[in-house]
């Protein structure tokens, strides 16, 4: 059968439509799932799709997924709550992958008290996901975190932050150990 294949055009990575433009359905997420709506909806991490769905509620709940490009094999990497979480619609934000983590960020309040919170999670599916980042205030988007090359920018009280990936792996047992530098 015809499926979707992988090429490579000026470094991107992108699906090929079959000649007879067949369209194929992958993956059946059911109604219940959200996606974000100023995110990306999947990641390319050595020929897997990696997606994150979002199931609305009470408090969020996420679920991170790894397949392969013809839907076949659909691994859970990690899932969990955002407690407290605006319960709008996909507020997580897949961010990258970089030495066999997936970055993700993700709107999160207690109170009158919000922000934006930046995880990681092991790809493999063998750990839990650990907060490596909060940035204040979140101006109610998730997506106000980009990953570039082992450097994480945001928008801090109207000026572009950047901190640095080693840094803040370090210091994640020490909250404010890292000073971020103004761009």
């Amino acid at each position: 059968s015809i499926g979707l294949d992988w090429s490579s055009i000026h470094g991107l990575r992108t699906f090929f439509v079959p000649s007879d433009n067949k369209a194929i359905k992958e993956l059946d997420f059911g109604n219940n799932v959200e996606w974000s709506p100023d995110g990306k909806p999947f990641l390319v991490y050595n020929d897997q799709l990696v997606y994150a769905t979002v199931y609305r509620g009470r408090s969020t709940y996420w679920e991170i997924h790894s397949c392969d490009h013809n839907g076949s094999s659909d691994a859970l990497i990690g899932s969990g709550y955002i407690v407290g979480g605006v319960p709008t619609t996909g507020p997580v934000v897949l961010l990258g992958v970089i030495d066999k983590c997936v970055y993700f960020s993700a709107i999160h309040q207690e109170g009158e008290n919000r922000w934006v919170e930046v995880f990681a999670l092991p790809i493999d599916g063998k750990g839990e996901a650990t907060s490596i980042l909060r940035t204040a205030p979140a101006r109610g988007s998730s997506s106000n975190v980009c990953l570039v090359d082992d450097q994480f920018y945001t928008v801090e009280r109207n000026e572009l932050v950047r901190y640095d990936l080693d840094g803040l792996i370090e210091a994640q047992d020490i909250p404010d150990a890292v000073e971020p530098t103004r761009v």
